[in-house]
Order: structure tokens, then sequence, then C-alpha cells
């Protein structure tokens, strides 16, 4: 059974982010909170969306990113919800620290167009149980 975040967690990690790294704190959006932490289980005619750990940890990271539900620090709060999503369900991410800042900064910059494209692109990074 896949453990999906709360946004509670995510506001979390939000939090813990800012804490030690700095930012204006702040919710700026539910909604886009809400529907950002929707997204990696959603499913359409019984199907899921994306049916892969990697592909719904593409979609924590796409849509956190790019919904921006917080006043500052989306992109390290998309990256550490994608990241702990991994982990509770047995997966890990890993990489090379340039590769994975790359993967946070261009899809934060639409350079990815859409999740499937950032799993494609996160997919090396991440370690099956």
């Amino acid at each position: 059974m896949t453990v999906y975040l709360t946004p509670g967690q995510v506001t979390a990690l939000h939090d813990r982010a800012l804490a030690r790294y700095g930012g204006t704190p702040g919710l700026r959006d539910p909604g886009a909170l809400a529907s950002a932490l929707a997204q990696p289980a959603m499913e359409a005619f019984g199907m899921q969306l994306y049916p892969s750990l990697p592909e719904k940890g593409a979609a924590y990271l796409f849509f956190l990113a790019r919904n921006h539900p917080f006043v500052d620090g989306n992109k390290r709060t998309a990256y550490a919800a994608s990241a702990i999503f991994l982990m509770v369900n047995g997966a890990g991410l890993s990489g090379p620290d340039d590769a994975v800042f790359t993967l946070v900064l261009d899809t934060a910059q639409g350079k990815h167009p859409d999740p499937r494209a950032v799993a494609d692109a996160l997919r090396p990074l991440v370690t099956l149980p």
C-alpha cells in the first residue's frame, strides 16, 4: 500500500527548510497545496495516472514546484516532499547534488513540461525497494 503525504507533513517539511535555509514563511494558497498533494494518487477510469513510485515522486516534485502553494521555499519543499515520499515507501533518492539541483530547478522553470518528463529525469536517481 502506498503511503501519501498529508498537508500537515508537507507544511512541516516546508517550515523545517525555511528554518534551516531562510525564507519568508506562509502558505500562499491552501487550494494549490491540496491540489499538488492530490496529484500523485489521482486516478482516471480506474487507472492510476502515476502508477510507479518514481512517477508519484515526480508528481510531488512537479506540482509543488509549479503550483507555488507557499510564499517562499516551494522548490525546497517540492524536493523534500518527493524524497520523503520515496523514502517512506521503501525507495531512495540519490545522485550527484548537481543532478538533483538541476532537476528541481528545471522542473520549477518549466523545462520539464509535465510530470512524466520529470519522472523520466528522476528515474535514474531513484533506488527502488
